[in-house]
């Protein structure tokens, strides 16, 4: 088994092949920040629509900006319909 010991100091055996552990992810936020939007660096992910756009700003957000840990195809998906709202946003 693996013992691991937890932030309270408790030890706990866990029997398996392999452990994974992740932390909490924080959002990539410092363009935002620098860009002038109403942004906290590196605390919470930005306000966003369905669309991906930040709440009444012409700015679209995807990927590690928004705080998000996703697999390649969930990704690629999130990052393709991100780009779709953009194109429509310009009338593309």
């Amino acid at each position: 088994g693996h013992t691991i010991q937890l932030c309270n100091k408790k030890k706990i055996t866990i029997f398996a092949d392999a452990i994974f552990v992740s932390g909490n992810l924080v959002p990539n936020s410092e363009l935002l920040f620098s860009a002038g939007l109403t942004v906290e660096p590196n605390a919470t992910p930005p306000p966003l629509n369905s669309e991906g756009r930040i709440l009444n700003s012409a700015v679209f957000a995807t990927g590690n900006v928004i705080g998000s840990s996703f697999g390649g195809q969930r990704s690629y998906f999130n990052g393709l319909s991100v780009a779709t709202s953009v194109a429509n946003f310009l009338q593309i």
